[in-house]
């Protein structure tokens, strides 16, 4: 949070999840004021917690906050964050018995390799009315992969990545897994290289160009983020 250019980032996402979840809770539970369950799936070291937090504070909405990590060192850290921290696999989560009504994941699926087994078991983890908030990185545009195959090619040599999403791919695998989409949003824009991104970013001109690049240019944009709902089986 320290960095303008990261703190940009990370602010326009609690925007996006804002606007998000207050559409959601003017069609979804109107009228209804019940604490609502709210679950981080790869809370890491808790910095989304706050986001999440910092939005239902601003909604003036009642809220019960968990997350979830399979690194224990980094849930550690996150625990004072959350009513709860659990720590296991998205593959095998350990809250079978658990439902939220809010489930956020955000960069976390890329590094899966079962992604379509991991959407599934959010899905299991979600109430039936529930909506999962969902970023990944756009590294399958055209910018993204002249960046990480010619420009940058140490890149692709060493992400632990493996999944590179496009809008296409991702409605694709959220399809197959029993989810559809009902909000969905871009944000920031894939420069073909990170030292130009960090230049062009660090100055307040050059992250206001990057917003609307990306606006402009959809399919190149930096991040993908939707909002589902269960598909009625």
């Amino acid at each position: 949070m320290g960095n303008p250019a990261s703190r940009a980032v990370i602010f326009r996402r609690w925007d996006v999840w804002k606007r998000f979840i207050s559409e959601w809770l003017d069609d979804i539970t109107e009228g209804r004021e019940e604490t609502l369950r709210i679950l981080d799936a790869g809370c890491g070291d808790g910095i989304n917690l706050r986001g999440v937090s910092t939005v239902f504070e601003q909604l003036d909405r009642s809220f019960r906050l968990f997350g979830m990590d399979y690194n224990v060192t980094r849930a550690r850290k996150a625990k004072g964050l959350a009513d709860g921290i659990f720590v296991g696999d998205m593959l095998s989560p350990p809250l079978k018995k658990e439902k939220f009504d809010i489930i956020l994941c955000n960069h976390v699926l890329e590094h899966i390799p079962d992604d379509v087994k991991a959407l599934k078991e959010l899905r299991n983890l979600l109430s039936s009315s529930g909506l999962l908030v969902l970023g990944v990185p756009n590294e399958g545009c055209v910018l993204a992969r002249l960046r990480n195959h010619f420009v940058q090619p140490s890149i692709a040599k060493t992400t632990d990545h493996v999944h590179f999403y496009t809008w296409k791919t991702l409605s694709k695998r959220l399809q197959l897994s029993g989810w559809r989409i009902v909000f969905r949003e871009v944000s920031g824009f894939f420069m073909p290289h990170t030292g130009l991104h960090r230049w062009v970013a660090g100055a307040n001109w050059g992250r206001k160009l990057v917003f609307i690049l990306g606006r402009i240019f959809r399919s190149q944009c930096g991040e993908l983020m939707v909002g589902c709902e269960k598909l009625i089986e």
